[in-house]
């Protein structure tokens, strides 16, 4: 199964809920939470984010991230969001 293979969407959290609930209103910051939370529990959220990113999706709550936070959130996990590189402190 591939991150963009639809079959993951039968156990996403959030099949039975309303998608008007996954695009609020930029002041909706409870909807916003409510949608999150969702997502936060679903079994597929990273399956939900990867397939939102394929195609290039640009509005909405997906995987528990909106617009903003996807850069966040493509950062593969363990990895520094430096890049890699070690900062190091004071003169050498």
């Amino acid at each position: 199964m591939t991150t963009t293979d639809p079959t993951w969407r039968a156990r996403a959290g959030c099949r039975d809920e309303d998608p008007e609930l996954f695009f609020p209103n930029e002041a909706d910051d409870a909807t916003r939470a409510r949608a999150k939370a969702i997502c936060a529990t679903c079994p597929v959220a990273f399956q939900c984010l990867a397939d939102a990113n394929a195609r290039r999706e640009r509005h909405g709550i997906w995987g528990g991230f909106e617009r903003t936070d996807k850069g966040r959130a493509q950062r593969p996990v363990g990895r520094p969001p430096n890049g890699g590189h070690r900062i190091r402190s004071g003169a050498q």
